[in-house]
């Protein structure tokens, strides 16, 4: 009976590293093949501008609401300060470069000829929507010991939450308010596999631009109570020339990433009848496909296979 068990033992340990390794045969194989993919990109013009500092209530009038979006965009920090139709062309522009600096072959709308020509697989990407946000947000750090001062000036200081984990184990939680714009995308992506397969997903992403915090953890031995005491780095409006660049080098990633979990998820099921056990990161510098367990960056709102 032992003899059995472990020759079952066995043979589970060889199909679970079998389908590891179709799984990563599939994925290099991919790899290899990411200058062959076509990716045609589409434009669209809308972009909001949006301050969330500013609460207002869904019960108002129409009219009343646009009056305070528009008093708080007059005010804002940030948005008041971008221009609607250069942040579209530097965004568009430098979202089709990155596709380029990560291997692929980029079509524009006006050369859809030349990519319905091209070879499977085949990627259409159009960004639905953008939303430029400016928010407070919150830093956080804990900490389960108190670092000894090392005499630096801060100019903040706060006192810090005592909170218990699990039933024995304290740990500080500072928590520092901040300043936070993020560009948010809504990305139609229709990716054809063969001539049977393909999918048609909205995925939302979101990159955030913020205040940089600067702390650490301390005690007032004469009150005998712990203390966070921080500097802050602000972001300032020559920051948001970053808005521009970043999102647009991250999204990208996050579409081919999102490509290439679906193609070797497909092809994995093709093979085993069972879905892919890794999500693979993509490394923009060597295009390498890495498999994580960690989860994806982006949200997948709507999803259909065909």
């Amino acid at each position: 009976m032992q003899k059995l068990g472990a020759h079952i033992l066995l043979f589970i340990l060889l199909v679970l590293l079998n389908s590891c390794s179709l799984e990563q045969r599939i994925a290099v194989n991919y790899q290899n093949n990411i200058p062959n993919t076509s990716l045609l990109i589409r434009t669209n013009n809308e972009l909001f501008f949006n301050n969330s500092k500013v609460t207002i209530n869904s019960d108002l009038s129409n009219q009343k609401k646009m009056e305070l979006y528009d008093s708080a965009y007059a005010n804002s920090s940030y948005i008041q300060y971008m221009d609607a139709d250069y942040f579209l062309q530097q965004f568009s522009n430098n979202f089709r470069s990155s596709f380029r600096n990560l291997g692929l072959k980029v079509f524009n709308e006006d050369s859809i000829t030349y990519f319905i020509a091209q070879e499977k697989p085949k990627i259409i990407v159009e960004i639905l929507q953008l939303e430029v946000e400016e928010y407070y947000s919150y830093f956080t750090d804990k900490t389960f010991e108190i670092i000894e001062n090392n005499e630096k000036v801060r100019s903040n200081i706060i006192d810090v939450d005592i909170i218990a984990m699990n039933e024995n184990t304290d740990y500080l939680l500072a928590e520092v308010p901040i300043n936070a714009v993020s560009v948010n995308a809504w990305v139609s992506v229709s990716s054809v596999i063969d001539d049977s397969t393909q999918f048609n997903d909205l995925l939302f992403m979101t990159f955030e631009l913020r205040d940089d915090v600067n702390g650490f953890f301390d005690y007032d031995y004469i009150k005998e109570i712990p203390f966070y005491t921080y500097d802050i780095d602000t972001v300032e409006v020559s920051d948001l020339w970053k808005t521009e660049v970043l999102p647009p080098k991250e999204f990208s990633k996050q579409v081919i990433e999102y490509f290439a979990n679906e193609l070797i998820n497909y092809k994995v099921k093709q093979k085993t009848n069972k879905p892919r056990q890794w999500y693979w990161l993509m490394n923009p510098k060597t295009k390498r496909l890495l498999p994580t367990h960690r989860d994806y960056k982006y949200s997948i709102l709507e999803k259909n296979e065909d």
